[in-house]
């Protein structure tokens, strides 16, 4: 949304008004503005978001919670079957050879994957009981807030309504121009020019076609390169969605944490895509190891989800299962050093090794998402250690 220029107007025009509205409608105005503007460019994300928002309210607000967990329950399984029927359906029909169905178009609602663990986390929390009172209001500006809505971060509700400011200060404006003004640059100059400008002469397009003369170190360029210019586009999206909040007073949760400064793939993890770490630990992984005992099945579990809710493909599944697979053998590493070496394998030269397979490794990720299909993906791992295997 930050490239269309309507996306700047209404914040240039909203942010003063809500600022001389009293503070009990403030948050009004803002729910009224954001499913204004949303409405015009997202109809069917916001009608089906606006049907979802008003049913969780409405079992919070009618039903005693002592009798309310079945309705979460069915509330959870219903907007988890949206979301499949959106965003998986239609890639999974259409990996069948049909003509029809490879030449179909599958509209899917705008941030549909931000929205529905939003409101996951809240019919959880208040099936929980730990939520205090929600208003409608609060509900609102909380599920349509237009700044957050495409890109994230995935806020939480308790830190949504904790973290509001009630008086306008300089401080307050100059921090969310600053990080307006950091992702913008992060966005059209470093992420579009410089790095598209020093490493950008192989499209993803073109990878497949050229990988059979590629030398393993530049398949390692390429995939570094995908890597970082990920990590600079969707940390400049995750700034700018943080400053435009700010100017609200809002202070949303951090994204990314300087995550190529992480010197092993456990630290990696804390430091980028947080508020997704955070929800799949909160709510796959502390689930799944309580039912299982098992670190390892609660990882797999974990990856899978977050591979599964970045996109409809098997690619990435199996990028889910090599991150998930990174952890395990760290787990495992990380217990036998701690027994048999202690503290003896933390100097400066093991912390550059450690930081340099944390980038290899979550760089060879992207080898599944730069590529069409998973055999695809294996042939670019396989050039990286010097096998060429055909390409069809």
């Amino acid at each position: 949304m930050i490239q269309s220029i309507w996306f700047w107007a209404v914040i240039l025009l909203s942010v003063p008004i809500f600022w001389l509205l009293a503070k009990g409608f403030r948050l009004s105005f803002l729910s009224i503005v954001s499913f204004g503007y949303l409405l015009w460019i997202a109809p069917l994300s916001v009608v089906c978001l606006l049907g979802f928002s008003i049913a969780i309210y409405a079992i919070a607000k009618t039903v005693p919670r002592e009798r309310s967990g079945t309705l979460y329950v069915a509330f959870a399984v219903a907007i988890v079957a949206f979301l499949a029927a959106f965003k998986y359906a239609g890639p999974i029909l259409q990996s069948f050879n049909s003509a029809e169905l490879q030449s179909a178009q599958y509209l899917i609602p705008l941030g549909i994957s931000y929205y529905v663990f939003k409101l996951l986390h809240l019919a959880i929390e208040l099936n929980r009981g730990s939520i205090g009172d929600l208003t409608l209001p609060s509900l609102l500006s909380y599920a349509f807030l237009f700044t957050t809505f495409s890109s994230g971060p995935i806020e939480r509700y308790d830190h949504y309504v904790a973290n509001q400011e009630t008086t306008p200060s300089r401080a307050m404006f100059a921090e969310g121009l600053w990080r307006i003004a950091i992702g913008l640059i992060k966005k059209f100059v470093v992420a579009d020019i410089l790095v598209e400008m020093l490493f950008g002469s192989i499209s993803r397009s073109q990878l497949m076609h050229f990988l059979p003369g590629m030398s393993p170190l530049r398949t390692w360029v390429f995939l570094a390169t995908a890597f970082l210019r990920a990590y600079i586009d969707f940390s400049a999206y995750s700034d700018i969605a943080i400053g435009a909040s700010r100017l609200f007073g809002l202070r949303i949760m951090e994204n990314f944490r300087f995550p190529i400064f992480a010197i092993n793939l456990s630290e990696f993890w804390k430091r980028w895509h947080m508020t997704l770490t955070g929800w799949c630990t909160s709510y796959i992984y502390m689930p799944t190891m309580g039912r299982t005992r098992s670190p390892y099945v609660a990882a797999y579990a974990s990856f899978i989800v977050m591979g599964i809710w970045h996109g409809a493909s098997l690619n990435w599944v199996a990028w889910g299962v090599h991150h998930a697979t990174g952890i395990c053998i760290y787990g495992m590493w990380s217990r036998f050093k701690r027994q048999r070496y202690r503290d003896s394998l933390n100097g400066p030269a093991f912390r550059a090794g450690g930081w340099l397979l944390t980038m290899a490794f979550v760089s060879m990720g992207f080898a599944f998402i730069e590529t069409a299909s998973s055999l695809d993906a294996l042939r670019v791992i396989a050039k990286l250690f010097f096998i060429t295997l055909p390409v069809s």
